[in-house]
């Protein structure tokens, strides 16, 4: 076979192996590169005589068979290609430079425009390039189909499409596409030029991810278009494009959107939606104020076959002009710059949905938006049936007597607990068995107290864990900050419910953000265990970890351990925790993570101090599947375990707390225990690792 040129060297493998075998043809493609001996330049000679650039063999390679339009678009031959024992003679060949500056295929017509071309990419400046023209030179590519539209985006020459009627994108519409597409010039995606919403086509996203990149300050315009299904998680938590990975550098990338239609699967409630909308900065570049207004309908209709502006809706309204950085959400919820701006122009939404004001109160905006819109609809298992929390400790005054300033106090309620660390003579607190914290605790205090000294709540100095006691925080929220660089230490105890509705913040419901100016405080948890409500499956827990960087100030890796389970455990509810049977456990050896919070809209922001847990076993009332994880995501999946099982929150609705403790497999839950169980008394044991000292 004689090919006119040949890619390099370096990279034929790599392409070989990346193109997969028609299901006619099973194995795996062959190819082999033997070294020519005695060829001659002699242009007389048998053509497999002669020396060429480059020569190997297709020992036995099948493809699908493709045809490329004058658009640089693929399209299928149905057809099957298959080479047994075909050895190929390469004319020309790229170099790795060219293929470096212009990829494969742009290096390929580089090289074949002109017989004479040297085989190296141009210089800086204009590249000249001889392709077949866009017909209509200056005007807009028309598109009927989502893989026309992606092929589009991957033509460096096009920079507009028209549609043609609704577009609907598919993950399979960037088969055979690099990926991602690198749009590094500007690019408009336009419904034509008609100026009536309800003639403008729809563009459906399909929540494709990734497959498109701006680069180079480029700007991708939508304008007259219907746009769906562009973002699974609430465009006010992560404005931007699914389709859209992030870009590489800070570049100045821009997605407009403008004169357009939004359809958003579910909107924030009316009441906080201005709250909202102020709390979002504008990025550089865009100055102003964010602008939006509610409109109303009038003579709407149900009639799904209506044009989407013209139906009813439980809430819309107009994005007259809003800017703000894009975000993308992980599968852990947490949130990373996505490197462009998302700008909004009389942008009409249309909401599909609309969250209740008890909702967002009891689970959070992005709670409440995975709630009502989980990605499945049948539930994986039982859904934990929420509880209330344990009643609150009547309110105790108590009044201390006066002390050195450096003193230890034993503590025997969440009130003396709560009155321990608003006085500044307190430097420890010492429980004298369980102890539950509620907001009663802390009527009549300083809200919130200030702690600007070092403070260490402790269990005692039992070596086994089973003497701990339980401390319950009682999802108790911001009655205390921490000021100064001050270090509050947490240890002998087994700490629950210390952290709600969501897994996302590391850092306790407790305490509040420290101030912006002030910032070096640490909550350290050592030779303690955490009662957590819901666990990642074991497989997954290394690469949340992993994504979680140290802070500066603590250096080395995230360390984390899974014993196995105690041979001798119980389901007895009275037991120690320490002592009972749980799903899953594991140890945080040496686990340092900079301690985020969650605000009303869903987005994490830093608390100002450091998280740092030292040989703390986790005990997990109940655990992820991984099939769980990977369908919904980890937050998505938290939630829909601990949700009520009704399709949309009743009005009395609460934010779920702790489940019972788990059992083994087929056992039966343990009653939840009302009163505080006495502190059993130390038993002879192998020696545990020592407490940090």
């Amino acid at each position: 076979m004689m090919l006119r040129i040949c890619v390099p060297k370096s990279i034929q493998g790599e392409i070989m192996s990346s193109i997969p075998r028609p299901d006619r043809f099973p194995g795996t493609q062959l190819v082999s590169s033997p070294q020519p001996s005695n060829c001659t330049d002699d242009a007389s000679a048998p053509a497999t005589e002669r020396c060429w650039p480059d020569q190997g063999v297709y020992d036995d390679v099948a493809v699908a068979g493709f045809d490329i339009d004058s658009f640089g678009r693929a399209s299928a031959t149905r057809y099957a290609l298959s080479m047994l024992r075909v050895p190929y003679l390469c004319q020309r060949q790229m170099t790795d430079e060219c293929v470096s500056a212009l990829g494969p295929l742009g290096c390929f017509l580089y090289m074949f425009a002109s017989p004479s071309v040297t085989d190296k990419p141009p210089p800086p400046g204009p590249v000249v390039i001889v392709l077949p023209p866009t017909p209509h030179a200056g005007a807009a590519l028309r598109v009927a189909s989502g893989r026309e539209l992606a092929a589009a985006l991957a033509d460096g020459r096009v920079t507009s499409v028209e549609l043609q009627g609704d577009v609907a994108l598919s993950e399979s519409d960037f088969e055979g596409l690099p990926s991602p597409v690198v749009l590094d010039r500007n690019f408009t995606i336009s419904g034509g030029e008609a100026e009536s919403p309800s003639s403008w086509p729809e563009l459906g996203l399909g929540l494709v991810k990734g497959k498109v990149r701006l680069e180079g300050g480029a700007v991708l315009t939508l304008e007259h278009v219907v746009l769906r299904d562009f973002r699974a998680t609430p465009l006010g938590q992560s404005p931007g494009l699914d389709l859209l990975a992030s870009s590489s550098s800070e570049a100045g990338a821009v997605v407009r959107i403008q004169d357009a239609v939004l359809m958003l699967r579910i909107c924030y409630p009316k009441s906080i939606q201005g709250e909202i909308l102020s709390s979002l900065p504008r990025p550089d570049g865009f100055p102003g104020t964010q602008l939006a207004s509610s409109a109303q309908p009038i003579n709407c209709t149900d009639d799904a076959s209506a044009p989407a502006t013209e139906r009813c809706w439980p809430d819309q309204g107009v994005y007259d002009d809003v800017a703000v950085d894009g975000f993308d959400v992980d599968s852990f919820g947490r949130a990373t710059a996505t490197r462009y701006a998302l700008s909004m122009l009389r942008v009409p939404y249309l909401c599909e949905k609309q969250m209740t004001d008890e909702c967002v109160s009891a689970l959070g905006p992005l709670g409440c938006f995975l709630y009502m819109f989980p990605r499945l609809p049948p539930p994986i298992g039982n859904p934990a049936s929420p509880y209330s929390p344990p009643p609150p400790t009547p309110p105790v005054v108590i009044a201390l007597p006066p002390s050195p300033p450096v003193v230890t106090l034993r503590v025997a309620s969440g009130r003396e607990l709560a009155a321990a660390l608003a006085d500044p003579r307190v430097t420890s607190a010492q429980l004298q068995g369980d102890v539950a914290m509620s907001e009663s605790d802390f009527e009549g205090l300083p809200s919130p107290i200030v702690l600007d000294r070092d403070f260490t709540i402790s269990g005692g100095e039992a070596v086994f864990s089973s003497s701990w006691p339980e401390l319950n925080l009682g999802f108790v929220r911001g009655k205390v900050r921490l000021e100064g660089g001050v270090v509050l230490t947490l240890e002998h105890v087994v700490l629950r419910d210390f952290r709600a509705p969501t897994p996302q913040g590391s850092g306790l419901d407790l305490l509040l953000p420290s101030n912006v100016s002030d910032s070096g405080s640490l909550v350290r948890i050592q030779d303690a265990a955490l009662v957590m409500r819901l666990c990642f499956p074991r497989r997954l827990i290394g690469p949340a970890l992993s994504g979680s960087p140290r802070p500066a100030g603590f250096p080395g890796t995230q360390l984390v351990s899974f014993p196995q389970q105690p041979p001798n455990c119980t389901d007895d509810a009275s037991a120690p925790a320490t002592e009972r049977c749980w799903p899953d456990q594991a140890v945080y050896d040496d686990v340092a993570v900079a301690a985020y919070d969650i605000d009303f809209a869903g987005r994490l922001f830093l608390t100002g101090y450091v998280q740092h847990m030292l040989h703390v076993t986790l005990l997990c009332q109940q655990q992820m599947t991984e099939e769980c994880v990977g369908q919904l995501g980890a937050l998505g999946c938290f939630l829909h375990m601990i949700r009520l099982p009704s399709p949309t929150p009743p009005k009395a609705l609460r934010p779920p707390t702790s489940p019972p403790p788990a059992t083994k497999p087929h056992g039966k839950p343990p009653p939840p225990r009302s009163h505080p169980r006495p502190r059993p008394r130390p038993r002879p044991r192998p020696r545990p690792r020592p407490a940090l000292q």
